[in-house]
């Protein structure tokens, strides 16, 4: 018998004893049992929300840190600070609409909640502003607002490359390359919100997440900085991509024109990526030929 098989199976008996010798006289082992894995999946869920506050509050840190050091020399000739301000990301501008329908195919299910979608739509439009750096504690109980702080590092991080590389500032950045983990860390987590939104139908759509794919296909597109958000997250990128064709395909509130603009945009946005245009045509038309193959079976 393998050494670790013996050492599990040694460690089941214990703990199988020990829950026995220890249950109540008014429980079962099987309840008392049941009871223990109850109390431990609690403590769990608890100790596993703490680790995800201070996950969030690191990643912040190491924003923060690595921002910091890029403009750690700039900041003393006080060129850097007025030159940002004058190009710091713009808020989302929305216009605050009603949800016009194509009047294509929508159950009655659907048209009564044509009213309740409309309402998220306009409280969703509200402008995103984006507070200048350092960066500060958000709440993670809106995606939007968890998501919002990445944004914000990755825009900045952005402006910051094109002023070096426009010549309107001198600085080097070489030793960015020890930092690209928290880029691409940082990447990585905009993908999985991402992901989350649009595998959703029921979440309203803004211009907020036409920004966020904006920033990602900017930062894709930036020759430095791809290959080191490539690395870690090519995988999601695709499981992005994918998420992103079904919300087309599949969407039952696709036929409303604002959403129909959102994600045509968000689409069109990741297609001007020349790195991601290859994979998201073969994936788009890997979708159409399976629909073809479909009516082709129903047809015969």
């Amino acid at each position: 018998m393998d050494v670790q098989k013996w050492y599990l199976r040694t460690s089941k008996l214990a703990l199988a004893l020990a829950i026995i010798r220890s249950k109540p006289a008014d429980k079962s082992s099987r309840e008392y049992t049941e009871h223990l894995a109850m109390l431990l999946s609690e403590e769990e869920s608890k100790w596993r929300s703490k680790v995800e506050v201070l996950e969030a509050e690191v990643m912040q840190l190491r924003q923060k840190l690595l921002v910091g050091r890029l403009c750690s020399g700039s900041l003393k000739s006080g060129n850097l600070s007025s030159q940002l301000e004058a190009q710091e990301p713009k808020s989302s501008e929305s216009t605050l609409t009603s949800m016009e329908d194509s009047g294509c195919d929508l159950s009655n299910e659907q048209r009564t909640e044509s009213s309740d979608l409309s309402q998220h739509f306009v409280e969703s439009c509200t402008p995103t502003h984006f507070p200048p750096l350092p960066l500060v504690k958000r709440p993670c109980a809106v995606l939007q607002n968890a998501l919002s702080s990445h944004m914000q590092f990755l825009q900045y991080l952005l402006e910051l490359k094109n002023l070096t590389e426009s010549g309107n500032l001198k600085r080097d950045l070489t030793h960015f390359e020890k930092d690209s983990s928290t880029v691409s860390d940082s990447v990585f987590q905009l993908l999985d919100g991402l992901i989350t939104f649009y595998r959703n139908p029921k979440l309203p759509f803004s211009r907020f997440w036409t920004e966020a794919v904006g920033t990602l296909a900017s930062l894709i597109s930036d020759c430095n900085l791809s290959s080191h958000i490539l690395k870690k997250c090519s995988k999601k990128l695709e499981e992005f991509e994918k998420t992103l064709l079904h919300a087309i395909l599949g969407n039952n509130h696709i036929n409303r024109f604002q959403v129909q603009r959102y994600v045509s945009q968000s689409l069109v946005t990741l297609g001007s990526c020349r790195l991601l245009r290859k994979s998201i045509i073969s994936l788009l038309l890997s979708e159409v030929n399976g629909f073809a193959d479909d009516l082709g079976a129903i047809n015969q």
